[in-house]
């Protein structure tokens, strides 16, 4: 039987697997995005490059929340199958894990611009990851505004 700091270290350690191919999913989903920034950027357009930016961070908040949502939901299943553990290791862990994602991205992008774009990014998306995290840990019933849908893994 695992303590509860070897529950969440774990935890951790298997969700940081998850959150690089999370990532990877990711910078998937953000193609559409970037070809419509680069368009707008060859032909001067500033509107089609802020729409591109806007439809990528749109697609990208959406997939960041459900991963979110499934450390959440995962947290909640393991707490409920070790019964008498504390739980705050779990929910740090779990906040580390969800993160993960926005703190991994943009680590190996070409050019200034790219990296500029990625700064104001992560600027956005990990306070808004954080907060989240909080808010579905206080109030699970908020996950299912747009993420009912999230299975918790149990382990």
């Amino acid at each position: 039987m695992l303590s509860s700091l070897g529950l969440a270290a774990l935890f951790g350690i298997l969700g940081t697997f998850v959150a690089v191919l999370c990532t990877s999913l990711l910078k998937v989903a953000g193609l559409p995005g970037s070809l419509i920034v680069r368009a707008g950027t060859r032909a001067g357009k500033t509107p089609v490059v802020r729409g591109g930016v806007a439809l990528t961070f749109l697609i990208d908040a959406f997939l960041v929340l459900t991963f979110t949502a499934l450390v959440v939901r995962t947290i909640h299943a393991m707490i409920e199958s070790h019964r008498g553990l504390p739980t705050w290791p779990l929910w740090l862990a779990g906040w580390y894990v969800a993160t993960a994602p926005v703190l991994f991205g943009g680590k190996h992008l070409p050019g200034a611009a790219a990296r500029d774009a990625s700064d104001v990014a992560f600027a956005l998306a990990l306070p808004m990851v954080g907060l989240a995290y909080w808010v579905f840990v206080r109030w699970p019933g908020a996950m299912d505004w747009g993420w009912s849908w999230v299975p918790a893994v149990r382990f």
